[in-house]
């Protein structure tokens, strides 16, 4: 489990870097992913948003792809197989968790739904900004503050089950 689990960090970290070589290509913006992290990515509207494509056709697609399919696609992936690998493996340190152990992977398994979401509806906005609307753009801001949520929820359930396994020790 320990290779595995190291082989996802690398991965990860990898799709990481990529993803920021190549949207450099595509501005900015594009290279600072403003739909999807920091302050802005949750505060841009629909008249913002359609504004930013209308401008920025080429940067827009660029975003799509191959920036959000297939390189956050497999980022997303990657990420989520690495939290849940690495609470399954640290919930196994314990031996207190054999038979619902498998729950430790409902929270990063969210998080690939809600990152998964997000970039749909991310890649229907840059493509057809006729579909932009204020409720669609509100669902994509709880998709994005549901991934950054349950990245966070992740880290923190790994982290406890690090302090479980350290006190509980088979």
């Amino acid at each position: 489990m320990l290779r595995l689990t190291i082989g996802l960090l690398v991965a990860t970290a990898a799709l990481y870097g990529l993803s920021h070589i190549v949207a450099k290509q595509f501005g900015d913006q594009v290279v600072g992913r403003f739909l999807e992290h920091g302050a802005e990515s949750r505060h841009y509207t629909a008249d913002s948003l359609a504004a930013w494509v209308s401008g920025n056709e080429r940067d827009a697609r660029g975003y799509v792809i191959p920036v959000l399919f297939p390189i956050d696609l497999a980022f997303m992936a990657s990420l989520a197989a690495l939290l849940a690998t690495a609470s399954l493996g640290v919930a196994s340190l314990s031996g207190r968790f054999a038979g619902i152990a498998w729950l430790f992977a409902v929270i990063p398994a969210t998080y690939l739904a809600a990152d998964l979401m997000e970039d749909v509806l991310l890649a229907v906005f840059l493509l057809s900004p006729a579909r932009i609307t204020s409720g669609v753009v509100e669902g994509a801001h709880v998709m994005t503050t549901l991934k950054i949520w349950t990245v966070g929820a992740s880290i923190l359930q790994i982290v406890g089950l690090a302090i479980v396994a350290a006190v509980w020790r088979r």
